[in-house]
């Protein structure tokens, strides 16, 4: 799937597995957060949510401005769990935010 710069709201979703490739429980996470990287570098962290009940270890972020993905190019991601009094974060993935053509 290729985003737009601009656009939004976008959705970006994963689910959390373990190094067996088990769905980790995040029911009881305290705080979610995804990180964003820029294709120059800039660093965005943004409040992400359950978008299940957590057993499913599904994690999700909307974005609620232009501004969010406002750069053309390859962005890098990684979702940040705080659980049990630590946090665990998600292998790291990207994404393309390609540019809107303008009308003739």
């Amino acid at each position: 799937v290729e985003l737009r710069n601009g656009a939004y709201p976008i959705a970006i979703e994963r689910t959390l597995k373990d190094e067996k490739g088990a769905v980790v429980n995040v029911s009881g996470a305290s705080s979610l957060t995804i990180r964003l990287r820029s294709p120059t570098g800039v660093k965005k962290e943004f409040v992400a949510v359950l978008s299940g009940t957590g057993t499913d270890g599904k994690v999700r972020w909307v974005s609620s401005s232009a501004n969010d993905l406002n750069e053309v190019g390859t962005w890098r991601g990684q979702f940040i769990i705080g659980i049990g009094g630590g946090a665990i974060a998600t292998d790291d993935f990207s994404f393309e935010v390609a540019i809107v053509l303008e009308s003739p």
